[in-house]
């Protein structure tokens, strides 16, 4: 994830660079990138804006909307990243030992937390990140350190990774998510 952020934090400022000199052809090639880039770590919406771009793109200069959009859903991915990087920062941290969990939750509450997260894992989710964070929110000390592997595989998308991990977290819990 970091490697993502690192190499796309400047990618909309490099196409708009592109278009105005009327490099299409570099424009293109940036544009192509992202949109394969997104399709392999599951960020669809920004796949799907970079290929409406794309294919604007095709039949002339693409309209404002197009790259605006862009824009839109390569910030949200790149704001989960960071969001992701200060949660991997704060998991086994000793200022997380004297966290106390928010409301706590019953049993059932958490395994609904947990399985909904499992399904965004199997589903290669960026919405994984946010309810890792939600379901942090509500975890003992003890458990939030468990979870500093979970956090690490989302923050690489390495989410079958994430999943067994999450797997053996509830196992730890004695909570039945399925396998």
């Amino acid at each position: 994830m970091k490697e993502f952020k690192t190499e796309n934090a400047d990618t909309l400022t490099r196409i708009r660079k592109a278009l105005s000199h009327g490099n299409m052809e570099y424009a293109s090639t940036l544009i192509h990138t992202i949109k394969g880039v997104a399709g392999n770590i599951g960020a669809t919406r920004v796949f799907q804006s970079a290929k409406a771009l794309e294919g604007a793109l095709q039949t002339g200069a693409p309209p404002e909307n197009l790259l605006m959009q862009l824009g839109n859903d390569l910030a949200e991915v790149l704001e989960s990243a960071s969001f992701v990087e200060t949660v991997i920062a704060s998991v086994g941290q000793d200022k997380t030992e004297n966290l106390t969990p928010s409301t706590p939750l019953d049993d059932s509450e958490l395994c609904f937390m947990i399985t909904t997260l499992k399904k965004m894992l199997e589903n290669n989710s960026f919405e994984a990140e946010s309810q890792l964070q939600t379901l942090l929110n509500h975890l003992a000390p003890d458990l939030r350190q468990r979870a500093e592997l979970l956090a690490h595989h989302i923050s690489n998308l390495e989410f079958n990774h994430a999943r067994h991990e999450l797997v053996a977290l509830a196992d730890s819990m004695n909570l039945d998510i399925g396998g």
